[in-house]
């Protein structure tokens, strides 16, 4: 359950509650009002809808339309929804929840709105996972997978250690069917004796299944009162195959009348010898025996505070207080329900075999196709790579006619010139690095780049990588080498490359595409446009003052439209005090006269002057466009000039031009009217003082 306060707690439980809910899409923000009513549905599982497992790795679904909300066509996929339900609580307060982090898969744009479907970020583990013979502790194993996939890890270490095996260092057999990243956290959350499901805030969970109460919900809180199985579901057993000879082994409890939990051939419990994995599959026992759940299925009012793998007590009516009732999946419905479900298999309809019988002999499918195919690739010209840049050194396509195992192996001729630098005067060579990346399918496999160092000369650079389980498609392979601290040259022929697997096609049916590239060398204008020449000028342009001032009648709307009352009124927002004057120059005998300043008399140079606004009064704002001039504000008529600093007016601090402009609207209504001084010295200048709001005295 979500750590919510006490408040929340109590407000949960009430006949009468009020939601919210408010998030964003991306960079936009929306909230109850945009949200189509009935439409925001959350629903997420842990197992299956028949039985209650480990090693389940479910992707959680959000599903909403919104409307009025301001989102770009065409840019939704990918971008994520993080939504936030909020409970009213009794002082008048709203607590919100998050309720996890979702990429939209989906968007159609509708009448009703715009109708989203979004996934959560374990979907960003449904690609390819490219691993041979791997080994670590589960930690570090699960780690390794949320980097690859570049989503974080929310399980520590410490809290690995007390899962079933957290401790013991596993080891990922070779053979296996792991086909994608999800796959790769099935196997090991089930060797942990976990399942794996998305936090709230995005990251990646191993939980266990437990025995500690998290809520009790009487009937008065069960919505629709719910159903409730006649059988607890207990593991008693277990089993997995062993790849390395085709049998399956069984250990169960010293009372084995319960279920039997099957493993399958999980890859991670392959390695060792036979004390070892039986004491890790017992490790794994011990952690199902906490399941002793009875299967359920209640609605209650909306509200999402509770977690997958939450236990819950129901006590009162059909419910029994006395067992335990966990939680493998809910549909969360905005306004409407929260529906939660427990599952699970009754153990007396399992199988009455023997433990000895329980050991039997694995089936596993065969190849029908086991011969080695081979595809060759040569470069057809040189490759010239510069230091610091990169080139692409073998791109190869292939097809796989089944899901098989694909080897590249790689010999390159290369010839290395490092790069000269100098060292306390004295000219050195180091080393060239040279790293190599490879793309499959034109994703880049960022768990392995190899660096070789090379000193000037000729040498061989040798690549191999493995792939596991490669499905049946038309893949690339594209192996890029990037060089710093030299250049690296590779000669026609120089590139040796040799992919191979069972079940490979060659290269399959040419598609029709084409991939080209060309270089351009610098292009001479002058041999294809003759000479020409050019030249700047640069002169310093100043304002030339105007006033700019127009009259407009009143005129009988009535006319048009019908008799009606009519009221024309004309408010000046904003005065622009505009004479031109400088630190040498100055109109004089300036005169206010239509909400402006015209100047009529002669220019006086001056090495340092000042120009001073008329009275206004119930200015709002004040903006100014000067060059290196300060201001002064006086509220007594030019007796006293302050400026305002720290929310207080100071006497004879001057302020910038930036000062003014954030000057508050109750502090220029201090008194009535107010005047601007300006102020200029040395090459200083002001073009224009502007009065927001305000009325001239």
């Amino acid at each position: 359950m979500y750590a919510v306060s006490d408040k929340y707690k109590t407000a949960m439980k009430q006949p009468v509650q009020h939601f919210s809910m408010k998030g964003s899409v991306g960079d936009v923000f929306f909230s109850d009002e945009n949200i189509l009513a009935g439409s925001c549905q959350i629903t997420n599982q842990c197992s299956d809808d028949t039985m209650i497992s480990i090693g389940q790795v479910y992707i959680g679904q959000m599903d909403i339309t919104l409307m009025n909300i301001g989102l770009k066509r065409y840019s939704l996929k990918g971008e994520k929804i993080t939504p936030f339900f909020g409970l009213k609580l009794a002082d008048g307060t709203f607590e919100y929840i998050p309720l996890g982090i979702y990429l939209i898969s989906e968007a159609q744009w509708t009448q009703s709105g715009i109708v989203l479907k979004a996934y959560d970020n374990l979907s960003l583990f449904d690609k390819t996972c490219s691993l041979g013979t791997t080994a670590g502790k589960p930690y570090d194993l699960a780690k390794m997978a949320c980097e690859s996939c570049k989503v974080p890890l929310a399980t520590t270490e410490d809290e690995f250690a007390n899962f079933a095996n957290g401790t013991e260092t596993l080891s990922l057999y070779s053979e296996n069917d792991i086909e994608t990243w999800r796959d790769y956290l099935s196997w090991l959350s089930a060797a942990v004796g976990c399942f794996v499901t998305c936090d709230r805030a995005g990251r990646i969970t191993f939980c266990s299944y437990h025995q500690n109460v998290t809520d009790v919900i009487d009937a008065s809180h069960r919505f629709s009162g719910g159903s409730f199985s006649d059988f607890e579901t207990r593991y008693t057993g277990i089993s997995c195959v062993n790849l390395s000879d085709n049998t399956t082994s069984y250990y169960g409890m010293d009372e084995d009348n319960g279920l039997t939990y099957n493993l399958g051939s999980n890859p991670f419990l392959q390695y060792g010898v036979a004390e070892s994995l039986e004491k890790q599959l017992r490790a794994i026992l011990t952690s199902l025996s906490q399941i002793d759940y009875v299967p359920f299925k209640v609605t209650m009012i909306g509200n999402p505070a509770y977690d997958l793998g939450d236990v819950l007590s129901f006590p009162g009516g059909i419910g029994d207080a006395d067992k335990l009732f966990c939680i493998t999946k809910y549909a969360f419905k905005y306004n409407s329900s929260y529906e939660i479900q427990g599952v699970g298999q009754d153990p007396s309809l399992a199988s009455a075999k023997s433990k000895s019988d329980k050991t039997i002999a694995g089936l596993l499918s065969s190849q029908t196709d086991n011969d080695m195919h081979y595809v060759l690739y040569q470069n057809a010209e040189g490759v010239n790579i510069a230091d610091g840049k990169e080139g692409s050194v073998m791109f190869v396509k292939f097809a796989v006619q089944k899901t098989t195992h694909i080897s590249f192996d790689m010999e390159i001729l290369l010839s290395v010139d490092t790069t000269e630098g100098k060292d306390t005067g004295n000219v050195s060579e180091g080393d060239a690095v040279v790293k190599a990346t490879y793309y499959l399918n034109g994703d880049e496999i960022s768990t392995r780049h190899p660096v070789e160092t090379f000193q000037d000369g000729e040498h061989i650079l040798r690549l191999r990588y493995e792939l596991e389980a490669v499905e049946a498609a038309i893949h690339t392979w594209n192996v890029v080498l990037s060089v710093t601290g030299g250049s690296l040259l590779i000669e026609r022929y120089g590139v040796l490359g040799v992919v191979s697997g069972m079940g490979l096609a060659g290269n399959g049916e040419w598609d029709g595409e084409i991939t080209a590239e060309d270089a351009i060398d610098r292009l001479f204008i002058s041999r294809i446009m003759n000479r020409f020449s050019d030249a700047a000028d640069d002169r310093l342009l100043h304002d030339t003052p105007c006033l700019i001032a127009d009259r407009v009648a009143g005129f009988n709307i009535a006319s048009i439209f019908g008799s009606f009352a009519e009221k024309v009124e004309s408010t000046s927002d904003i005065m622009i005090f505009s004479p031109w004057a400088n630190a040498d120059k100055v109109t004089t005998s300036c005169e206010v006269k239509d909400n402006g300043w015209i100047g009529s008399g002669s220019t006086t140079l001056k090495t340092s002057l000042s120009v001073t606004t008329c009275a206004v009064s119930q200015a709002t704002h004040l903006t100014a466009d000067s060059k290196n001039a300060v201001f002064y504000i006086s509220f007594d008529n030019g007796s006293t000039w302050m400026s305002y600093a720290e929310n207080e007016w100071k006497e004879n601090v001057a302020m910038t031009e930036s000062d003014i402009r954030e000057i508050p609207e109750d502090a220029l209504q201090k008194s009535n009217q107010l005047m601007v001084k300006a102020v200029l010295e040395n090459d200083s200048a002001l073009y224009a003082i502007n009065i927001y709001g305000g009325k001239i005295q």
